[in-house]
This record gives C-alpha cells, structure tokens and sequence, in this order.
C-alpha cells in the first residue's frame, strides 16, 4: 500500500509542476491531504507476527529471477521518468483569435504627372483578422514564457479622402493615380494568409508582453468606386494586382493588462513590388480577443 501511495504522490508532484490552472493546482493539494491521511491510517495497521515469520519460512526466491534491463547512457531511467509525465506530455492549447482595430499608411512619395498621395480617411480605414492561434510553454508552472504560432487570414482596408485608385503607370509600376466624378470615397482592400510566430512573455500575473514577427501571401486586392451620373448611382469593383508585393513579412507587439489586450503591427515589405517610386507600409493597432 505504502508503494501505491508513492507513485500517486509521484504523480501529484507532476501535475502541480506542469499544471497552468489554479483551480488544478488547488485540485491536486486537496488530493495531497487526503493521501496524507491515507498514509497515517496505512501506519496504524499491525501485521500479526507469525505471519511474518511464516513468510520468512516459506520464502524462497530460489525460483524467481530479478530483472535488470540493460541500459545504455541511463536509457531506462531516463524512460522511467518520460512515463511519469505521460498524463501532461500534451502542453500545448489551440485558441481561436479575434483582431480588430485602424490601420494607415506611411512612408515616402515621389510625385509623377500621373500619381497622387493617398491621404487615408482614418476613420474608414480598419483591420480584422481571423484564425488560430496555439501556444507551447518554454516553461514548468504558471506565468511562464511560452511560443505562440498559427495561422490567420488578415484583411486591410483603406478609405481616401482625396479619391484615388492604385493603378499601373508607363513603367508597369503601382502607383495611386487621381480619379473623378466619384460620388463616394474610394476603398482599397487588401487579403492576407499569415503565420505568426511570437514570444509571450509574463512580467507578472495581471501583465503580459508579446513580441514578435509574422509573415505571408497576399490573396486579393480589390477596390470600390461609387459614381454619379445624373440619377444614377453606379458602383464599380476593380480587382487586380497592379504591381503591388504578393509576399508580407513584418514585425509585432502586444501587451496584455487584466485581460485587455493592444497590440500593433508593422509590415516591413512594401505594399508596392520595388519597381514603384512609391513606398508605402502599412501599420495597424488594435485589440484582439482569444477563444478557447
């Protein structure tokens, strides 16, 4: 019994080790003291004598064989020790994350007869993302780092005040060119399939920080002109790449503070290919939400 009872404490050590819930940890203490009982009624137990001298009579372990395995480099200690952590090997958790917040452009213009500055109508200009996100702790035991990947679908989306459109130039170059006659803003968006790849890092219970980078494939670009003419409202959809990068790379933070989290994003690739005279990045902050 006395055996039993110390490979149930053995596991019990592992799971307030490895555990990364409080209420797991208060679980497995109120387990502990119920084995500590346990243990004192087991010592309170007396074996009658003669059965002990019989069993010292009658032993004869002539017949039995007592088995070493061979090891190699401390093999099956070190399998004895993986098969204690069995029931918590599976640390990782998968979550579905929610973003959603403004986003801009930034960076320099070099003015042509044909091309314009984009001036971003903030208010109309947002972002949202949609995926799943898991995370692997780099560490035992609560408010430890971990790693965190994925993958999410991202979508940016532009309003102009001045009403422009991305087009290609004389050199097949992208580049924002004026437009007329638009009843409404023009809108540009822009689809995305991304992996992020971050560090979560406690700095204590109630604050996080997460840094890190993501990259990936540019699936469509589409914009939305709205003219009038007369009575008539027309609504015009353009989709096409026009010279703008296919691939994104870029770099992020968040911090986390009682359960609210910011976060922002850079993308360090250029929206247009480097055949373009103007070069823009797009930035974005925002909130996100984890489902589990």
């Amino acid at each position: 019994m006395e055996y039993y009872s110390s490979i149930i404490r053995d596991y019990l050590s592992y799971l307030k080790e490895w555990a990364d819930q409080p209420s797991e940890v208060r679980l497995a203490d109120q387990v502990d003291s119920i084995m500590s009982i346990l243990d004192i009624e087991i010592s309170k137990i007396e074996v009658p004598a003669s059965i002990d001298e019989f069993n010292e009579a009658e032993e004869d372990t002539s017949h039995f064989e007592i088995f070493e395995p061979q090891t190699e480099s401390g093999q099956a200690e070190e399998e004895s020790t993986i098969s204690k952590l069995i029931p918590f090997k599976n640390k990782t958790k998968t979550k579905l994350r929610i973003g959603v917040g403004i986003n801009g452009l930034i960076g320099t213009h070099e003015a042509t007869t044909v091309s314009q500055v984009p001036e971003v109508h903030t208010g109309g200009s947002w972002f949202w993302e949609l995926g799943l996100l898991r995370s692997v702790p780099l560490a035992a035991g609560l408010n430890k780092p971990s790693f965190n990947f994925g993958l999410h679908y991202l979508v940016n989306r532009f309003s102009f005040e001045n009403d422009v459109i991305v087009s290609l130039d004389q050199n097949g170059a992208g580049v924002f060119v004026p437009i007329k006659d638009v009843a409404e803003r023009s809108k540009l968006r822009v689809g995305y399939l991304t992996i992020p790849l971050t560090f979560a890092i406690p700095m204590s219970k109630k604050f996080n920080l997460e840094v890190g980078g993501y990259g990936g494939y540019r699936l469509f670009t589409k914009q939305k002109l709205v003219y009038k003419q007369n009575a008539e409202v027309i609504h015009e959809y353009r989709y096409g790449r026009n010279a703008m990068n296919n691939w994104l790379y870029g770099v992020s933070f968040g911090l986390k503070f009682y359960g609210f989290e910011i976060n922002g994003k850079y993308h360090l690739s250029q929206l247009f290919t480097d055949k373009s005279a103007d070069n823009f990045n797009i930035f974005m902050i925002g909130t996100a939400i984890k489902l589990p």
